[in-house]
C-alpha cells in the first residue's frame, strides 16, 4: 500500500504523519474528513480559526492542498469595525479637502 505524507496546521499546531493509504483519492478524502472535523472541535470557543493541510506522495511530491478559514465578530465588534472604517473615509476627505484648497 503506497505511503502518504499528510501535514495539517490547526491554528498552528502542526502535525506531520506518514500514512498508508490505498490511494492517493483515499488520502486526499481522509484529510478533507479530517480537516472538517478540526473545524467542528474548534468553533464555536472562538472568533477565528485557521486550518490547512497537505497531502505528499511517498516522492514528497505534493499532490493535494486544502485549507479552511473562519472569522467572526460579534455586535459590538462590528460597530467598533464600522466607527473605524468611518472615521478613515472622513480622515481621507479632510485631507483631499484640504489639498483641493490648496490648488
Amino acid at each position: 500500500m503506497p505511503k502518504f505524507n499528510v501535514t495539517t496546521d490547526i491554528d498552528g499546531e502542526v502535525s506531520k504523519d506518514a500514512i498508508d493509504f490505498p490511494s492517493e483519492k483515499a488520502a486526499t478524502d481522509d484529510l478533507q474528513v479530517g480537516l472538517a472535523d478540526a473545524v467542528k472541535e474548534k468553533l464555536p470557543d472562538g472568533s477565528h480559526s485557521s486550518i490547512t493541510g497537505r497531502v505528499d506522495d511517498e516522492k514528497g511530491q505534493e499532490i493535494y492542498r486544502a485549507s479552511s478559514e473562519f472569522r467572526a465578530k460579534n455586535a459590538t465588534e462590528i460597530r467598533d469595525e464600522d466607527k473605524q472604517a468611518d472615521e478613515a473615509v472622513e480622515q481621507i476627505a479632510s485631507t483631499l479637502d484640504k489639498h483641493a484648497a490648496r490648488r
